[in-house]
């Protein structure tokens, strides 16, 4: 919103420090989503560590596997 007075033009509004501060904001709130993950993705990878934890065949697998690759 602007209004003329006897300097000139006034605009009253969001100030820049404003906008850095609703940008920066922004930035931080996906950069938290990306790294925290949502509670969803938390559950869904406890239960596979729980499940490679409970499973012996799986574990013998992986280990048989990387000790043929590196096995000379």
């Amino acid at each position: 919103m602007c209004y003329k007075g006897s300097l000139g033009a006034v605009c009253i509004g969001d100030p820049p420090i404003d906008l850095l501060h609703r940008l920066s904001a922004l930035a931080f709130n996906i950069f938290a989503a990306q790294h925290i993950g949502t509670l969803g993705e938390v559950k869904a990878f406890r239960r596979l560590a729980e499940y490679i934890r409970r499973s012996l065949g799986l574990r013998f697998f992986v280990f048989s596997a990387v000790l043929f690759l590196f096995a000379k």
